[in-house]
């Protein structure tokens, strides 16, 4: 399994066991279909069953329980479909990004830290990443491997980084950009490429998500991460949820920044 996820390959794996009477033969794990064909399996019985039903896995991409009831048998098995973990690309080293990295981690995800500044994009300031690149927007995507389950943060706080970057990822079939700031960074990024001759359509510009992540009122550096993470398995989950980029109101509204003004009346 770890060279599968490696080579960031599907594959579906069959577990056989009998619910029915627990002393009955528990044959396991038996079944391994990779989709580039590759079979492992020693299955004592169901052979062709069981290969036929992985090959449906894979062409559906659903994991699913099977009964399997004749004269002979009354076995059940779970068709798990095995998928890449999600692939993290965050642009931007700032400490922000740090918990972003460690929770990522948590959930089995992989994580690649980009930045242009030297001092920021260092290994030993994200431990738990896969890879940290110092790199100019230009040479990012040469070195990055990117599939459906690649997924691109911006995250630098530099205005024209992350422009540059945006640039270019719309122009690619990735499955979610999402990216830090108010609405307004992003009308004014998508308008300056539009005086640049790049009309994208509503099927490019549905991948960008900003502002990113849910509508949970985050504030700190590990909320905000929580709610980004939250969104991109939304995304993969199929789940319709609130993110902040539907939501008509601004991220903090002035009235939970204003500061009440008191007056003091001194005794004299």
């Amino acid at each position: 399994m770890k060279d599968i996820n490696e080579k960031r390959q599907k594959a579906v794996l069959i577990t056989l066991f009998s619910l029915q009477d627990k002393k009955d033969i528990q044959y396991g794990t038996c079944l391994l279909l990779t989709e580039n064909g590759n079979l492992i399996e020693h299955t004592p019985v169901l052979k062709d069953v069981l290969i036929a039903d992985a090959q449906e896995a894979l062409s559906n991409q659903t994991s699913s329980f099977k009964n399997y009831i004749s004269n002979d048998h009354n076995l059940t098995a779970f068709v798990e479909m095995i998928k890449p973990p999600v692939s993290v690309i965050i642009i931007g080293a700032g400490n922000d990004v740090m918990p972003l990295v460690d929770m990522a981690d948590i959930l089995g995800w992989e994580t690649t830290v980009v930045d242009g500044r030297a001092n920021y994009a260092k290994k030993e300031r994200f431990v738990s990443a896969c890879q940290v690149l110092v790199s100019k927007p230009e040479q990012v995507l040469e070195q990055i491997e990117i599939d459906e389950h690649t997924v691109f943060l911006l995250m630098t706080h530099n205005y024209n980084y992350d422009m540059a970057m945006l640039k270019q990822l719309l122009q690619k079939n990735v499955s979610y950009i999402g990216m830090l700031g108010p609405k307004n960074k992003r009308e004014r990024m998508l308008n300056e490429l539009q005086d640049e001759g790049l009309i994208f359509t509503p099927q490019q510009l549905s991948v960008l998500h900003s502002p990113v992540g849910l509508d949970i009122g985050a504030e700190t550096s590990e909320e905000i991460a929580l709610s980004i993470l939250a969104e991109i398995k939304a995304l993969f989950a199929g789940r319709d949820v609130q993110s902040l980029r539907t939501i008509k109101e601004v991220i903090h509204p002035r009235s939970a920044t204003m500061i009440e003004e008191v007056k003091i009346i001194s005794k004299s």
